[in-house]
């Protein structure tokens, strides 16, 4: 996007400092800005800047198998949609997947075999042949190293722990997301009001305001000036994701990624997971504890009346479950940044 905004920010000259020179705070201002005007050259039109999550990638080939088996009418899909899966070398995810799992490696193996007849170029359709063939392990992996869960599982009552029903609801039907973009906004944000630099970005920030505004929150954007950063999000929209977040908070004090814990954690005794631990259920973690003290505690100083009680009273719980999980060197161990 830099050519539609290169012309928002001025870019200074480049500052250079010698090894043992003193550091001056206009120098570090210079580089700020040159940083925030390459920064805004990456900004969507929307607000967001735009990133590669390759995590999700590998399911393509399946949905894509799974749209052949429902779906007789793929073959009247529109050329460009098939030509995205190799545009992206997401025919080639499975060479990704092999550290992950073998068993779902082959699984994605035969949905890309699917792949083939759906009118993909001839050069295409090779490349996905050669490299199956060259990686071609079927029979080699016995069915007794899988791990499933038997599907007898579900009549199981649901008051005990070890029903599907309580387990993480990410397996199942989640009020999630379909991508990391508010999170990176957020983020991004932050960093640029850090900065002390809001007069020198303010288009930048105005679309990244939009873009959370959109999404439902924010907080810091609605204490900045509103000729700077366009007009705050409307106050029933904060309430409703105040109201929202203390339904979230467990009874230990912590808060999980997206839902209440619901069982125990035991239950990683049944983990059927190669390479991931602690997917049962949804844990409470420092990164999302810490998110909900922040976010309410700036709530507070904006409503002071809005269930100031309730909002007093899950901040002291919060800050207590932080407290409690403090590592003795005085760390913390956290998820996210190792996911």
């Amino acid at each position: 996007f830099e050519r539609e905004h290169s012309g928002e920010m001025e870019l200074p000259a480049q500052v250079k400092v010698g090894r043992e020179e003193e550091i001056s705070e206009e120098a570090v201002e210079t580089t700020l800005r040159r940083a925030l005007r390459y920064y805004s050259t990456l900004q969507a039109e929307d607000g967001h800047w735009p990133g590669d999550y390759a995590g999700p990638l590998f399911l393509l080939p399946g949905l894509v198998r799974l749209l052949l088996l429902s779906s007789p009418t793929l073959y009247a899909f529109d050329a460009p949609f098939m030509l995205l899966v190799p545009s992206n070398r997401l025919c080639f995810s499975v060479q990704d997947v092999l550290v992950h799992s073998p068993k779902e490696e082959q699984v994605i193996g035969l949905s890309v075999i699917g792949a083939l007849d759906t009118g993909l170029p001839e050069n295409h359709q090779r490349e996905i042949r050669r490299y199956l063939y060259n990686h071609q392990v079927l029979g080699v992996y016995e069915w007794s190293g899988n791990n499933p869960l038997p599907p007898e599982i579900w009549l199981l009552p649901y008051f005990l722990p070890i029903h599907p029903g309580l387990f993480h609801i990410n397996a199942q039907m989640c009020v999630g997301y379909n991508g990391s973009q508010l999170w990176d906004v957020v983020f991004a944000v932050q960093a640029i009001l850090e900065t002390n630099l809001i007069d020198k970005s303010s288009l930048m920030l105005r679309r990244a305001h939009e873009y959370i505004k959109n999404s439902q929150v924010a907080l810091l954007l609605s204490q900045m000036p509103s000729n700077i950063v366009g007009e705050p999000i409307a106050q029933d929209g904060l309430f409703n994701a105040v109201n929202l977040i203390l339904t979230l908070q467990n009874n230990n004090g912590g808060f999980a990624t997206y839902e209440l814990t619901r069982s125990y954690d035991w239950l990683e005794v049944i983990n059927p997971a190669e390479t991931f631990g602690d997917i049962i259920i949804d844990y409470q973690y420092v990164e999302c504890t810490s998110a909900a003290i922040q976010g309410l505690g700036l709530f507070m100083k904006l409503y002071p009346v809005h269930r100031r009680q309730e909002i007093e009273a899950c901040i002291t719980k919060a800050v207590r479950f932080i407290e409690s999980i403090q590592l003795p060197d005085g760390s913390w161990y956290v998820i996210f940044p190792l996911c």
